[in-house]
């Protein structure tokens, strides 16, 4: 299964850089053709605070995120918060958001996609996970 981090899934949805938006919605129509799309609750929820941040209409945001619920998104557990606890003590707990995506990736999926290099360059020398940055 391939994890999907809340950048992959704003720029699916939202043109702002127009070759990763191209790039966004290949992977991912790609992924679900194959079955290999996995989404979290946490990566809904932090795409719904984004989207209304961009000021996507609240009706539009709600058609958006309905679409996913045919995959079950997972939701975090105590295991996958200790992990991401771990992950977080080796690159600084500011960071902690993108160390519970990569503990629910490491539990259920053997890629993760992400355009935040920055961070998950850093989370990938202390994870088995095969992390993507585009």
């Amino acid at each position: 299964m391939i994890y999907f981090s809340t950048d992959v899934l704003v720029n699916y949805h939202v043109e702002q850089v127009p070759v990763q938006h191209q790039q966004a919605r290949h992977l991912y129509q790609q992924a679900i053709q194959r079955g290999q799309a996995f989404i979290s609750l946490l990566t809904l929820n932090e795409l719904v605070f984004v989207l209304t941040q961009l000021h996507v209409d609240e009706h539009d945001i709600a058609l958006k995120i309905s679409k996913y619920q045919d995959l079950a998104p997972v939701g975090l557990g105590s295991d996958q918060f200790k992990r991401a606890t771990q992950l977080a003590e080796r690159i600084g707990f500011q960071y902690i958001s993108d160390c519970l995506h990569t503990a629910i990736a490491e539990s259920h999926c053997h890629e993760l996609y992400t355009y935040n290099r920055p961070v998950f360059t850093r989370i990938q020398q202390y994870s088995p996970l095969n992390i993507v940055c585009f």
